[in-house]
Formats: structure tokens, C-alpha cells, sequence
């Protein structure tokens, strides 16, 4: 009968237990549900007891309300998956309409900053709120310095600071730098990925179980990435996250660089000024003392530093001293006497060239000032254009 049902035809069964009486005998009727070429069930009935009572009328009967419920099913199945799909549809809509809400939000936001840690923050916190996650890291290279900086980091829902690190020939050679320099994504939903991308775990911080980091790009240059993380667990995030990701890492490469063009040219408006401003003071004054304060006063501001000090030798010329010291160490500078030979001042005056130290703990020349206290990622700027070179 399953036979003769999945090729639709209805039915007839007479039958019972051999040698049983006709009272014990069953007849049944039994016809198949079908629509569109799909067997959805089957309509049966039977009569106990009453062997062969259902005939060829009975079961073209039964046929055709078969045929009838069939399609009452299927049009309530195909209502029913409507129904579904246009909720879905729905559901999908106000996602994506609640993204774009925030997306354009980002984009007005960037729009109207100038500043570069604001614009940085502003994009930070609101990825947080989109993804809904605790870990995001923007990452900057600064490529001056040969650093890959973190100007903004969050694991597992507080801030973190993490010191740069150099941009060298082993961090390039990863996989993720290559794939992030080509402009591909990269994106890991284990840590077996994240090893397999050679992905870094910065000092402090743990390794995560996915994510997905996109490239920031101004015209054809790599400005950083931003990556989104989860610690917890594997495979959390997908396509959309990725598509997503890319729109704001897209606006926000134009916005990075219109204020980085922007604090350039307020910084070249600083330094003209200061210049101009130390030449009249060396044009009207006979006083050095007061033309060396202001210009470490100037060195201070301009490059936002701690500390900044002037040194001048000695008659014999191996010692060196602080002639003006400004900032929270200025008594201690002061009162430090830096020998020829010893330190990284008197290797920057051997040398006769400028030099970026970017980590002096890290420096094997470095010498601790005697009275302060070694601090973590301290770095030393050499003169610039027009400023007067220690010594």
C-alpha cells in the first residue's frame, strides 16, 4: 500500500488473520496527501470486523477528499513560511537599519573631530556598543618612529595600555601584516587560527578565541588596523561583523588623515611661531639665561613633553650641565652632571647627529637621573629644526 500511495493511488485492503471469522476480519481504505509533487501524508480509514465493505466508490471517494486536504496543507504550509520569512525579512531590515543608525552616527562624529585621539575614541567606544563585545583594539603604525602603537584598547570591558612595539623585519613577515598590508581581512574563529595567522599577544593581554581585524587605509597607505575580539568564545563573528567592520575602518582612514594633516599644519604653525618668537628674543636680549629658558620652554610645548633641559661643557669640556632644566624633574636634570662617553646624551653629542630614542629603558646607553624614578615607556626626542642641540 506505501507502494501504491507514493505513486498515488488510493488504496482498498481487506485482510485478517488467516482462519479467523469474518467478524474478526478489518477493511481499510487509505489514500495519499500529495501537492506540488511532495507526499505529505496519508488519509486513512477502516472498519473493524466488517471484511470487505469499502469498494471501488469508497476509495475514489476518499481519493478525492485526499486531494482536497492535500491542498488545504500545503497552502497553510506556504502561509506559514511566509509568515516566517517575512518576519525574518523584517527582523533582518531593523538590524540592518539599527546599523546604519550607528554607522552614519560614527561617520558625523569623525566628520566633526579634528582631533586624533577623539576620533579614535569616539570610533572605539561606539564599536564596542555595535558589536556588543568587551575586546577592541585600534592599532596605529607610526612609521617615523617604526612603532605599531595601540592608541586605543579594551579587553574583556576595561581600558588597557599597551606599550608600542617596533615595526621590524619579523613582524612584517606575518601573516596577518601581509594579509593586512594586501587589504584582505583576517579573521580567526580558534586559536589554532590565531596561531596560524602568527597573530601577536601584546605583553598584558591574553589570546582570544576569534575575531576579525580589518585594515585602515588612506589612499594606498596602511594607517593601522582595527580588530574585534571575543575571549570566550570560538566562531563569533561572521561576515556581517566583517562587512561592517570594513564600512567604519573605510570612513575612519579619511578621517585619521584630514587630522593628521590638520595637526600637521597646526604643529608647522607652532614651530613658525615659536621660531620667530625665540629670534626676536635673541635680537632684543643680551641675557642668555633667559634666552635658553624660553627656548627649552618652547621644546616643551611643542613636542607636549615631561621634561625638557639644555646642556652646555665644562671649560674642559668632559663634563656636561643642565644651564635651564623645565618640567617635573627640572631640579634633578639640573643637578646631574653627564660625563663624555657615559649615557645617551653624550653618545647624541658624539655622534653629532639627531637621533629618535623611543624606549630608553631599552637603550643600553641609557643612564638613570639620579633622584627620579624609571618609567615605563620613556622616550627621547631629538632636537628639530632650528632648535638649539643639547651641548
Amino acid at each position: 500500500w506505501l507502494d501504491d500511495a507514493r505513486r498515488r493511488r488510493a488504496v482498498s485492503l481487506r485482510h485478517g488473520p488467516a482462519g479467523a471469522e469474518p467478524i474478526d476480519q478489518r477493511s481499510c481504505l487509505v489514500a495519499p496527501l500529495i501537492a506540488q509533487h511532495e507526499l505529505l501524508g496519508f488519509l486513512y480509514a477502516d472498519i473493524e470486523g466488517a471484511y470487505g465493505r469499502f469498494h471501488d466508490g469508497d476509495r475514489d471517494l476518499l481519493a478525492m477528499l485526499a486531494a482536497q486536504a492535500a491542498v488545504a496543507l500545503a497552502n497553510l504550509r506556504a502561509a506559514e513560511g511566509l509568515e516566517r520569512k517575512v518576519a525574518e525579512r523584517t527582523t533582518l531590515l531593523e538590524q540592518r537599519a539599527g546599523e546604519l543608525a550607528l554607522i552614519n552616527g560614527i561617520q558625523q562624529g569623525m566628520a566633526a573631530e579634528l582631533d586624533f585621539q577623539a576620533i579614535i575614541d569616539l570610533v572605539g567606544d561606539n564599536l564596542v556598543e555595535l558589536f556588543a563585545t568587551d575586546t577592541l583594539v585600534i592599532a596605529w603604525l607610526d612609521e617615523p618612529a617604526g612603532l605599531l602603537r595601540l592608541p586605543y584598547g579594551v579587553e574583556r570591558g576595561r581600558r588597557i595600555h599597551v606599550a608600542p612595539m617596533q615595526i621590524d623585519a619579523v613582524m612584517t613577515s606575518r601573516r596577518w601584516y601581509a594579509a593586512l598590508l594586501a587589504r584582505r581581512p583576517v579573521q580567526w574563529r580558534n586559536q589554532d587560527d590565531y596561531r596560524a595567522q602568527e597573530l601577536l599577544v601584546a605583553e598584558g593581554t591574553e589570546m582570544s578565541r576569534s575575531g576579525v581585524a580589518v585594515p585602515i587605509f588612506a589612499s594606498e597607505r596602511l594607517l593601522g588596523f582595527i580588530s574585534v575580539e571575543n575571549m570566550d568564545r570560538d566562531g563569533a563573528f561572521g561576515d556581517a561583523e566583517l562587512r561592517l567592520l570594513s564600512t567604519v575602518a573605510a570612513s575612519m582612514g579619511v578621517a585619521l588623515e584630514n587630522a593628521r594633516l590638520f595637526d600637521e599644519t597646526q604643529r608647522n604653525a607652532r614651530e613658525s611661531a615659536a621660531l620667530a618668537e625665540v629670534g626676536r628674543d635673541l635680537s632684543s636680549t643680551l641675557d642668555l639665561a633667559a634666552v635658553m629658558d624660553r627656548i627649552a620652554a618652547h621644546a616643551r610645548q611643542l613636542r607636549a613633553a615631561d621634561n625638557s633641559a639644555i646642556f652646555l661643557p665644562d671649560a674642559g669640556g668632559q663634563q656636561f650641565r643642565a644651564i635651564v632644566a623645565q618640567g617635573d624633574a627640572a631640579e634633578q636634570i639640573q643637578a646631574a652632571v653627564v660625563e663624555r662617553g657615559i649615557g645617551i646624551i653624550c653618545g647624541l653629542l658624539q655622534s653629532g647627529r639627531p637621533e629618535f630614542v623611543n624606549d630608553t629603558g631599552a637603550d643600553a646607553r641609557a643612564v638613570q637621573i639620579g633622584g627620579t624614578e624609571p618609567r615605563r615607556d620613556e622616550r627621547l626626542d631629538p632636537p628639530g629644526p632650528g632648535e638649539v642641540p643639547a651641548g
